[in-house]
């Protein structure tokens, strides 16, 4: 979408903070421009964690958190923790555009084979916007959430390779 190519638009990866900052993980500046996940490497980690965020006009618009998480024998799934874009900047592509990098990016890792993440049942919009992008439910665990009503969740997966 052209809202996409806006130059006040830009595209963060935010690396966990060195041990010499602060605990809270906020960087005391900005990290530099998007180029790629520090995951997507021949060396998995289990529980690397990942955001990349996308602002506008220095305003924080989006972001993705994902991880990933070790099958076994050197292959890893994507395990996306939470997306998320200001509601005045729905249905422009940003979510779009955050999800789709991330699984390009963890597809360019042939050990990693699969992406999930969990869904509340009652999330209509967050379900259609994932099967639009390849995902279906493969399970459903009741009493998931604790705290939210209903607190029934899905797994949504897609496969990588």
């Amino acid at each position: 979408p052209p809202f996409l190519d806006n130059p006040g638009i830009h595209w963060q990866l935010l690396a966990p903070p060195p041990a010499s900052r602060q605990p809270s993980g906020v960087p005391k500046e900005r990290p530099s421009v998007l180029t790629r996940f520090p995951f997507a490497s021949s060396r998995l980690r289990s529980s690397f964690p990942c955001v990349v965020a996308a602002y506008y006009n220095d305003i924080l618009i989006g972001a993705i958190a994902c991880r990933l998480e070790s099958k076994g024998n050197g292959k890893a799934k994507l395990y996306i923790m939470t997306l998320g874009v200001l509601a005045p900047y729905r249905d422009l592509g940003v979510g779009t555009h955050l999800l789709e990098h991330s699984l390009r990016v963890a597809m360019e890792d042939p050990n990693i084979e699969e992406a999930y993440l969990h869904v509340q049942t009652s999330n209509d919009g967050a379900i259609r916007f994932y099967d639009k992008h390849g995902f279906a439910i493969k399970e459903m665990i009741p009493n998931y959430y604790k705290r939210i009503d209903p607190p029934d969740c899905y797994i949504l997966h897609r496969s990588l390779v």
